[in-house]
C-alpha cells in the first residue's frame, strides 16, 4: 500500500491530512510499502479521544520508528521522534526542575 492509499484509509476514520508539509513533516519515501493491518491500528489509535501513547515493540531495525514516520509523511503531519533505551526516565522526556542560585 503506498501514501496515497494510506491517506485515504485515514480519511475513512476522520483523519485529515494537512494540505502541506511543515518543516516537522517526514520526507516521504517513494520505496516504503505499508502494511494494511498496521495502518489500520495506526489510524484507531489517532482516532481515539482519550489516545496519549502508543506502545509499539519489535526488534531493532524491524521498522517501528519508519512505520509511524512514513504515515506521518502520508498525512503531511509534523513528528518529532525520540530514541528511548532501558534507562530513560520520565524526566528525560518531560524534564524537571533544579536549584539555580540556592532558590
Amino acid at each position: 500500500m503506498d501514501h496515497k492509499k494510506v491517506a485515504e484509509i485515514a480519511a475513512t476514520f476522520g483523519l485529515e491530512a494537512f494540505p502541506e508539509p511543515s518543516q516537522y513533516t517526514p520526507k516521504i519515501n517513494p520505496e516504503y510499502v505499508f502494511r494494511e493491518e498496521l495502518v489500520d491500528e495506526l489510524c484507531g489509535f489517532f482516532n481515539m479521544d482519550r489516545a496519549n501513547a502508543m506502545w509499539l515493540t519489535g526488534l531493532q531495525g524491524s521498522g517501528k520508528t519508519t512505520l509511524v514516520e512514513q504515515f506521518h509523511a502520508a498525512l503531511n503531519w509534523p513528528l518529532i521522534t525520540y530514541a528511548a533505551h532501558a534507562q530513560t526516565t520520565a524526566k528525560d522526556l518531560i524534564g524537571g526542575l533544579k536549584p539555580v542560585a540556592g532558590q
